[in-house]
């Protein structure tokens, strides 16, 4: 009975001790999974000290309009939430190496980009109104430059343009212009229809002037006149001549 009882204590200690080491095998990667995913969506770290150190974006707050308004930071190895200072005028990125400061993990702010993850791409955003005032003011790009925007305004007494090729293409131009002048070595116009009216028209060709049409109808109201050392009226059918009074000679 003793060594019944004794076998019976020993397995049952042994399903025991067995019993914990089996459940936690399948265990281990449910454990691990956890881990994970409390790494990933950790929640962003709380503090009460005042903060100034080096942090690194990664990701940004964006609203419906797609404008940032928060980012999200980490600091060895925790999560803060901060907005960008009015002094700092680059857009933070993901990647960034940015540098924080605050009173408190409530109230921290990203006030200067230290290193960029992408140097080569910068962006300037600003809420409202912006004016940049100087002196002098020059933009320049090596590459390209690109102005896009819903309306257009430009106001100078004077202005430059020197451009080698200029390509327009819009629906509609309208100018208002008291005087133009244009100056050139060859001038095309390629319309549908070209109608110009003035109080009074001069035009000097020096050599050739050719014109080739459907049909031609002048009139003048007073007097119309054609003079030239030779003059020549052709027509290939009928050649008429109206009027009260012809005189030639």
């Amino acid at each position: 009975m003793n060594t019944k009882s004794g076998t019976q204590s020993t397995l049952t200690n042994r399903s025991l001790y067995q019993s914990p080491n089996t459940q936690s095998e399948p265990l281990a990667p449910a454990a691990g999974e956890l881990e994970q995913l409390l790494r990933t969506h950790q929640m962003p770290a709380s503090t009460s000290k005042p903060l100034h150190t080096l942090a690194e974006v990664i990701e940004v707050l964006e609203d419906e309009a797609g404008v940032a308004r928060a980012y999200s930071v980490k600091v060895e190895g925790l999560k803060y939430l901060c907005e960008k200072a009015a002094s700092c005028l680059l857009m933070p990125s993901p990647g960034d190496s940015v540098l924080i400061s605050g009173p408190d993990s409530e109230h921290l702010y990203i006030i200067a980009i230290i290193k960029q993850a992408q140097p080569e791409k910068a962006e300037l955003q600003f809420q409202g109104h912006l004016t940049l005032r100087s002196q002098q003011l020059s933009l320049q790009g090596t590459e390209a430059m690109k102005l896009q925007s819903a309306h257009v305004e430009m106001e100078a007494q004077t202005a430059q343009c020197v451009i080698d090729r200029a390509d327009y293409v819009g629906k509609e131009l309208r100018s208002t212009i008291s005087i133009t002048r244009l100056v050139g070595k060859v001038y095309e116009v390629i319309v549908d229809r070209l109608s110009q009216m003035s109080r009074s028209t001069f035009r000097i060709t020096e050599q050739v002037e050719q014109v080739r049409a459907g049909t031609m109808d002048y009139q003048a109201e007073d007097s119309a006149r054609i003079h030239s050392k030779y003059t020549m009226v052709t027509g290939k059918d009928l050649v008429k001549v109206d009027s009260d009074q012809i005189h030639m000679g």
